[in-house]
């Protein structure tokens, strides 16, 4: 039996070549930014780019975004001392 579930990455939905080459120089040579400041980075350079693809990309990849940026957003959360995690009972 052949499993049904595999599917073809879809290639019209993946960015262009040289977007994907842009963002993963950038995410190695600077890997604390974030999805939108890399693409703020790339629109200086003249690439116009999405937030959202550039994290595609990267998860494309298997590259990870910016520790902890992902989870809880750029306003930090329920963090250490913040007083909003759940106490260990």
């Amino acid at each position: 039996m052949q499993e049904i579930s595999r599917r073809k990455p879809v290639v019209r939905n993946r960015a262009a070549c040289k977007i994907e080459v842009a963002a993963l120089e950038l995410a190695t040579a600077y890997p604390a930014l974030g999805p939108a400041r890399a693409a703020n980075k790339l629109a200086k350079l003249g690439l116009h780019v999405l937030p959202s693809s550039v994290r595609s990309v990267l998860a494309w990849h298997h590259t990870a975004p910016a520790a902890g940026l992902d989870s809880q957003g750029a306003g930090g959360g329920a963090g250490e001392g913040t007083g909003l995690a759940a106490p260990d009972t």
